[in-house]
């Protein structure tokens, strides 16, 4: 004989978003050509040493940690 069961569950209900990004590249300076995978590179290292680049990182971090 099959029995039937109810069961009434309390959790919290959460609101999702899902959301997408189209990417494309650009927005690099007019001196370096983003084909080039060593200007790419020599870019990257100049910028990461700058102190307002780090500062901004890091508060992304922050911003990501709470989402």
């Amino acid at each position: 004989m099959a029995s039937l069961y109810a069961v009434k569950v309390n959790t919290l209900s959460m609101d999702f978003e899902s959301k997408g990004i189209n990417h494309t590249e650009g927005g690099w300076p007019k001196d370096v050509n983003h084909l080039e995978v060593e200007q790419v590179v020599r870019y990257r290292k100049k910028m990461e040493k700058d102190v307002s680049y780090v500062n901004v990182i890091a508060g992304l971090g922050d911003v990501i940690t709470f989402m």
